[in-house]
């Protein structure tokens, strides 16, 4: 994913060149064919993320390309623990959720993913924080609109994201009906 990244992290940085408009020359069909060429069966989503990390950590501070992509799945990576964490404390408590924190990155395969550029670990951060604006949008209605981008990231990042839209749903069914005959 790296060539994509990279390529993606460029165009954003020419299509937002200027701070008031957008480089027209970004938007051309030459260059958009040219630009998304590179990986084109997985959504977007994760490589711009990785291409930022490339442009923050490569471009502006030096660092290594490679290892300045990671960047992005490493930041995607700490908004998962700041939602599992969340989500854990307020149903578990704290204990709980410094314990589910740690028990995750306590995991091989996941630790590994993190520290790569694949999709593995974005798709993780995308599917749970669509779980947890759910979770909230259940009590607070604001969170309705953060869970409908969360599920829109996660879509953007891997295929197989839908899968959290059929839990989700199958939840809201057994929610509502579970609080119908509590309200009468």
């Amino acid at each position: 994913y790296l060539p994509a990244a990279k390529t993606y992290g460029d165009w954003l940085a020419k299509a937002l060149s200027g701070p008031i408009r957008l480089d027209p020359s970004a938007f051309r069909r030459a260059e958009i064919d040219r630009v998304f060429r590179n990986n084109r069966e997985h959504p977007p989503m994760a490589k711009y993320a990785m291409g930022i990390g490339h442009l923050l950590g490569h471009r502006l501070l030096g660092v290594e390309a490679n290892r300045a992509c990671r960047w992005g799945v490493m930041a995607l990576v700490a908004l998962l623990l700041m939602a599992m964490f969340d989500f854990a404390r307020r149903y578990f408590g704290l204990w709980a959720a410094v314990g589910a924190v740690l028990m995750l990155l306590g995991m091989p395969r996941f630790f590994f993913h993190a520290h790569l550029e694949t999709l593995d670990a974005p798709i993780a951060a995308g599917c749970f924080l669509s779980v947890w604006a759910y979770q909230r949008s259940l009590t607070s209605k604001r969170w309705i609109w953060m869970a409908a981008v969360c599920f829109g990231v996660a879509l953007g990042t891997k295929l197989n994201a839908p899968f959290v839209l059929v839990g989700c749903v199958l939840h809201l069914f057994w929610w509502q009906r579970s609080h119908l005959y509590v309200s009468r």
